[in-house]
């Protein structure tokens, strides 16, 4: 979902900051939602906007998930961060912001950076994960397995 609470619109100001040393980054927003004309907005504002891709409602971001170099969960609030324990099971860096319940989710993860909810450290923990190795991941699935999850919950 695009809305202000889940840090988007900070995460947009995060990737200008990364822009100049890291011109190769895409960031891929999976949702749509109240926020997204002033996400748009934003990267164009910024200069990002095509650095930022708006992928729309997906009913299915396990294969987005699996692929991503790094996953980052900018979020101001989140009660137990679903979508954060999702990403846990591909074993990819995840940034995260300092809500309620990322440093329980991350404590176990070297690869997990809870950080800041201002762009300069989104920015500064994606800077680290950049550099952080894939772990293995939660549940032992070989490609095989997540391409039948993959599948198995592709509604589309």
């Amino acid at each position: 979902m695009l809305r202000r609470k889940k840090g988007q619109r900070t995460a947009i100001q995060a990737l200008k900051l990364l822009s100049g040393k890291y011109p190769h980054l895409r960031w891929y927003f999976i949702g749509e939602g109240s926020d997204m004309v002033n996400c748009q907005n934003e990267a164009k504002e910024l200069g990002v906007a095509d650095q930022v891709v708006f992928l729309g409602a997906n009913t299915n971001p396990y294969a987005y998930m699996r692929d991503c170099d790094i996953y980052v969960q900018p979020s101001r609030h989140e009660g137990f961060c679903i979508t954060l324990a999702e990403a846990l099971c591909f074993g990819n860096p995840i940034v995260a912001t300092d809500f309620t319940g990322a440093k329980e989710q991350l404590k176990e993860r070297e690869n997990g950076f809870v950080v800041g909810m201002d762009a300069e450290a989104i920015a500064s923990g994606i800077e680290k994960a950049l550099t952080a190795p894939k772990t293995e991941k939660v549940r032992e699935m070989d490609n095989s397995d997540v391409e039948k999850l993959i599948s198995l919950l592709n509604f589309a």
